[in-house]
């Protein structure tokens, strides 16, 4: 175990980012690159929830140099698509409810 120099708080020795105050922990020993701009990562994951076609191109992109980030982003591009399917349905159903009772025209 490893302690954050930020925090102080314990942290586990394969970790790149403390979870609880954020900072970038440095472990000469580890081997992945994992060392990315936080605030970088933060909108490439919003990007990959609001547009889930950038959020896998950038995921396959990045899957060798940045592993685990190129998962948080897939698994967002995923959550993203699910996203809008609902609000799609939604809109269908809205659209269909409105239709049959006459306010809306094909």
């Amino acid at each position: 175990m490893n302690q954050c120099p930020k925090c102080g708080r314990e942290v586990d020795k394969d970790m790149v980012i403390c979870p609880y105050c954020g900072e970038q922990l440095y472990n000469p020993n580890t081997k992945s690159r994992e060392l990315v701009n936080i605030h970088l990562a933060r909108y490439l994951v919003l990007t990959a929830i609001l547009l889930p076609f950038v959020g896998l191109i950038v995921s396959f992109c990045f899957r060798k140099t940045y592993p685990v980030f190129s998962k948080v982003l897939a698994r967002n591009a995923i959550y993203g698509f699910i996203i809008w399917l609902m609000v799609i349905l939604l809109v269908l159903i809205c659209y269909l409810a409105l239709f049959s009772m006459g306010v809306a025209y094909m």
